[in-house]
């Protein structure tokens, strides 16, 4: 009798051991509370609106994430962290989206915009994707690759200027002749066609030298500059510390790649030298 009762209250004992949590509901009952990890499962597709995987540099694709609950019990607080596997200047994307709570054989999809800056040149990058939830259930990274296409069109802009001044110490004074270089440069994919530039001048600035104040430059390759030399110099008129107005105007043959760009000249102060412009 002694062993059977010694063997039945190590029996009971390991029984309590192994159930994860008891609670009494009431006189004579219990009920047990055992938690069940999640079993979420994900796909991963990517489009850009044209059946493929490919991001022109300026454009944007849409990541589609769909998450099953494949498990016996609902899953809350589930989100998707993203992350890139690589350094990638200029490709934005979220870092995570939320899904909420998805019953037992239920699934739910969310979109995210994923967009490639114009600076992005051709090439691509691995994005990951985790899922977790409420219950510390965490997935093993999903892995899919984003192909990135540079831009085939051209971006015009004033890349740098600077001036040379008769006395030599960089700065615009009055009656003053000054030569201005502007260096205008394509950063684009594509060739810039038929470029031309107009120096566009306002109160109390006369051009000098030649009188010239615009330019036939002609084509731009993609990462090429071409210099505008231009002469002019400032008015009575003009104060130390007054703005000089003068607005570079950059024409191409497509009037959508077109830009003005003024420039930050001020009476009296000093600027860079025409030479230590950036190449």
């Amino acid at each position: 009798m002694m062993c059977k009762r010694y063997i039945g209250s190590v029996l009971i004992a390991v029984a309590f051991i192994i159930l994860p949590s008891v609670v009494f509901a009431g006189k004579g009952s219990l009920s047990i509370n055992v938690t069940i990890p999640s079993n979420l499962i994900i796909s991963v597709e990517f489009g850009n609106g044209a059946g493929t995987n490919v991001i022109e540099a300026g454009g944007s694709g849409t990541m589609v994430l769909k998450v099953w609950n494949n498990g016996k019990t609902k899953a809350t607080n589930v989100r998707a962290s993203i992350s890139s596997s690589s350094r990638t200047k200029g490709l934005n994307f979220p870092g995570y989206v939320d899904f909420g709570t998805i019953l037992p054989g239920k699934s739910v999809s969310k979109s995210i915009r994923i967009a490639a800056g114009e600076e992005l040149q051709s090439g691509s990058a691995g994005l990951n994707v985790v899922i977790s939830d409420a219950s510390g259930f965490r997935s093993e990274p999903v892995s899919t690759a984003v192909k990135f296409k540079g831009s085939s069109k051209p971006k015009l802009i004033v890349y740098d200027y600077g001036i040379n001044d008769m006395n030599n110490n960089l700065k615009v004074e009055q009656k003053e002749r000054i030569r201005l270089i502007v260096r205008v440069k394509n950063t684009g994919g594509g060739k810039a066609e038929n470029v031309r530039v107009n120096m566009a001048t306002g109160k109390y600035v006369t051009v000098c030298g030649s009188g010239i104040s615009s330019f036939e430059v002609g084509d731009i390759r993609a990462g090429e500059y071409k210099d505008i030399k231009f002469n002019f110099y400032a008015e009575k008129k003009l104060k130390n510390g007054q703005k000089i107005p003068i607005d570079v105007e950059i024409f191409e043959s497509r009037s959508e790649f077109n830009i003005v760009k003024g420039l930050d000249l001020v009476m009296g102060e000093k600027i860079k030298s025409s030479m230590d412009l950036k190449r």
